[in-house]
């Protein structure tokens, strides 16, 4: 950043003089696999607004998620028991982690682990040339004090009562909604 530019300066600018000083820098958006939304001190981070929704996994086929979960070495079956007891909700049911009957909690570390290597480090047939080492939440992107940087299994861990899970033609749609 220029020496004159500093947060309060930054929070000044309107949105063309940001997007100005973004292609000044080099600043580009992430390629469509890539996980990560920025890079400081050579570490990526995926940027999530702490108030709002996350997708964490969008349209994965079913296959793809449990190929993943073998690829993992997660609980066996994990993904097919969840998923065959999802069907039964209907095509296009979204069921939310915090229910108690929730099909998803009874391997939930395996889907932790799932949901968090799927949202930062790749899919079972892609691994990510720009993955997310960490997860940085914040409510003021501009204000350091609002951030909160988790590893993303804990990340995935913290927001897990706020997960839905919605099943669509065998293909999983994974969000967290506030």
């Amino acid at each position: 950043m220029p020496d004159e530019i500093g947060v309060y300066s930054l929070g000044q600018l309107t949105d063309e003089q940001i997007v100005t000083l973004a292609e000044e820098l080099g600043i580009k958006k992430r390629p469509p696999v890539g996980k990560s939304d920025i890079y400081m001190n050579e570490l990526g981070y995926a940027l999530v607004w702490a108030q709002g929704s996350v997708d964490l996994v969008v349209e994965a086929e079913v296959k793809e998620l449990a190929a993943l979960a073998e690829r993992l070495h997660l609980a066996e079956g994990a993904v097919g028991k969840a998923v065959a007891s999802h069907q039964r909700a209907g095509n296009g049911s979204t069921i939310s982690a915090s229910e108690a009957d929730s099909p998803y909690n009874e391997d939930r570390k395996a889907w932790e682990k799932l949901i968090a290597y799927w949202f930062c480090q790749g899919t079972a047939s892609e691994v990510s040339r720009f993955p997310a080492d960490y997860v940085l939440s914040y409510d003021d992107a501009l204000n350091m004090n609002t951030w909160d940087i988790y590893e993303p299994e804990r990340f995935i861990e913290l927001v897990w009562e706020h997960i839905q899970f919605t099943l669509s033609d065998d293909k999983l749609t994974i969000r967290t909604c506030k």
